[in-house]
C-alpha cells in the first residue's frame, strides 16, 4: 500500500509540474462564473419562461440549468482525468521514467493501479466540488434545490473514474496524443448515444432507444 501511495504521489507531482491543475482551475472558475451569470438572468426573468403545461417555471428553469451544469461538470472532470492518465505508460517509457519503476517488488499491475488511484483521488473530489458549487449557485440564486443530491454526485465521480481507467488502458498501447484523441472521441460517442436515447424516449421509439443503448455500451 505504501508503494502505491508513493507512485500515486509521483503522478500528481508530475501533473503539477506540467501545470495541469492550473489550466483546470482557470477553466473551472470561468465555468462557475458564467454559470452564476446564467442563473442570475434566468431567474430574474423566470416568469417569462413558458414551460410545458402544468409545470411551474422556477423548478423547470432550475432543473434545466442544473442539468446543464452536471453535463459541464462531467466534461471538466473527464478533461482532468484524461490529462492525468493519457501518457502514463507510453509517455513515461519514452521519457525514461518507467523503467526504474517497473522492477520487483513494483510490478506493472501495481504501477497501473497506483496511477489510476492517484487520478481518481484528484478527479472524484474535483467533480464533487464543482457539482456542489453549481448546486449551491442554483439554490441560492433561484431558490430551487434538487430532490436527489448525493447519488448524482457519486454517479458523476464514477463516470470520471471509468474514463480515467479507459485512458490509462489506452496509454499502454497508444502515444499520449493518439490516446487523448481516442478517449475524447469515445466519450463524445457515448454522449451522442445518450442524446439519441433521450430523443427515442421522447418520441416513444423503442427501436431508437435500443440502438442508442447498444451504441452507448
Amino acid at each position: 500500500m505504501s508503494t502505491i501511495a508513493v507512485i500515486a504521489g509521483y503522478g500528481l507531482r508530475e501533473a503539477l509540474r506540467r501545470k495541469v491543475f492550473v489550466v483546470v482551475l482557470f477553466l473551472t472558475l470561468g465555468f462557475l462564473g458564467l454559470y452564476w451569470l446564467a442563473n442570475h438572468y434566468v431567474f430574474r426573468d423566470v416568469q417569462n419562461i413558458s414551460p410545458p403545461a402544468g409545470i411551474d417555471p422556477r423548478p423547470f428553469a432550475g432543473a434545466f440549468l442544473f442539468g446543464l451544469a452536471m453535463f459541464a461538470t462531467l466534461f471538466l472532470g473527464v478533461v482532468l482525468a484524461i490529462f492525468l492518465t493519457l501518457g502514463v505508460v507510453r509517455g513515461d517509457a519514452e521519457r525514461g521514467l518507467l523503467q526504474p519503476l517497473v522492477v520487483r517488488p513494483v510490478g506493472r499491475s501495481t504501477l497501473l493501479v497506483a496511477r489510476w488511484l492517484g487520478a481518481v483521488a484528484v478527479c472524484a473530489p474535483y467533480v464533487g466540488g464543482v457539482y456542489a458549487a453549481a448546486m449551491v449557485i442554483t439554490g441560492l440564486t433561484g431558490h430551487w434545490w434538487p430532490d436527489r443530491i448525493v447519488v448524482p454526485g457519486l454517479e458523476l465521480a464514477g463516470g470520471v473514474a471509468i474514463v480515467a481507467a479507459l485512458s490509462l488502458l489506452g496509454s499502454v498501447f497508444l502515444t499520449a496524443t493518439a490516446n487523448g484523441i481516442a478517449v475524447f472521441m469515445i466519450f463524445g460517442a457515448g454522449l451522442v448515444a445518450g442524446l439519441l436515447g433521450s430523443i427515442g424516449h421522447a418520441l416513444n421509439s423503442h427501436t431508437l432507444e435500443h440502438a442508442a443503448k447498444v451504441a452507448a455500451w
